[in-house]
């Protein structure tokens, strides 16, 4: 997730209702938010991304969200439209408390090395998954020795990357 910061809502329409009025508007699966209408909702800081905001009303133009945050997630169907939801302050703290994905417990405390483990392991398995090209310009057959190689360097960019933005 990524925030605090304050949200300006500029449009907002349902989620799952398309163009012509057909569909049924969606609602939200996982607590915090689980029944609740599920809005695309475009904000002013955010350009034209839409994210989605749970509501039992619409969300307004000119409503104001202090101490928002967006939680950016995988889309198994379409990688390359991650799911957004953005989440109160008090949202937030309901999920942590006990109602996020994981059923119940609040998320792990991972280290920032942890993390950057799981992500760079995550990310060298979808860069072998797709073929790793060589310096030579041929595809690399891995096997575990190589991916563990190519995490540790995935890893120490990901570490260097946090260093920087510090």
């Amino acid at each position: 997730m990524n925030g605090p910061m304050t949200l300006t809502v500029k449009f907002s329409g349902p989620k799952g209702v398309k163009s012509d009025g057909t569909g049924i508007q969606w609602k939200g699966k996982y607590a915090p938010h689980k029944d609740v209408l599920q809005w695309n909702t475009i904000f002013n800081e955010t350009g034209n991304l839409q994210i989605t905001v749970c509501s039992s009303e619409i969300p307004t133009q000119g409503t104001v969200y202090e101490d928002a945050w967006i939680e950016v997630s995988e889309n198994k169907a379409n990688p390359q439209y991650p799911f957004r939801t953005m989440f109160t302050k008090e949202d937030k703290a309901a999920k942590s408390a006990g109602g996020g994905k994981n059923f119940g417990g609040a998320k792990p405390n991972y280290t920032l090395e942890q993390e950057a483990y799981r992500d760079s392991r995550r990310d060298a398995i979808a860069a072998i998954s797709a073929g790793l090209v060589g310096s030579d310009g041929s595809t690399k057959k891995m096997d575990i020795v190589d991916i563990r190689k190519v995490t540790a360097v995935f890893m120490a960019d990901l570490l260097a990357a946090g260093k920087k933005a510090e």
